[in-house]
């Protein structure tokens, strides 16, 4: 499912935790081709059935921050205007992520597509 969408899988570890009760699990991947990794996505499934993506565009860079059964947390770096890819000085924001049973749900505030790059 993810190289469908034009990525390569980064990191599939959560994807092969045991089967929580929610069956939340998601693949962090790069664009596929892409020279320096900055465009990456989470991609969110249940029980194996792919459910979306994190957010409409790519972020530079994202990670899983933490998880429970029902809620994932990602860690995305933020860029300030001037900051060069290779050295964003913006710190970073966790973003949780919560599977209601019927629905993936944001439950913070996210940062912008210019500071996520």
């Amino acid at each position: 499912m993810v190289r469908s969408h034009g990525f390569t899988p980064n990191d599939t570890n959560d994807y092969v935790y045991p089967d929580f009760r929610y069956g939340l699990h998601t693949i962090i991947a790069s664009a596929t081709g892409s020279a320096d990794g900055y465009t990456r996505r989470a991609f969110f499934f249940v029980h194996g059935r792919y459910i979306g993506t994190d957010l409409g565009a790519p972020s530079a860079i994202v990670q899983i921050a933490w998880r429970t059964d029902a809620t994932i947390a990602l860690g995305y770096t933020v860029y300030k205007p001037d900051d060069p890819m290779c050295c964003p000085l913006g710190g970073s924001v966790t973003v949780r992520f919560h599977w209601t049973g019927d629905r993936l749900v944001a439950l913070d505030p996210i940062p912008p597509v210019a500071a996520r790059r």
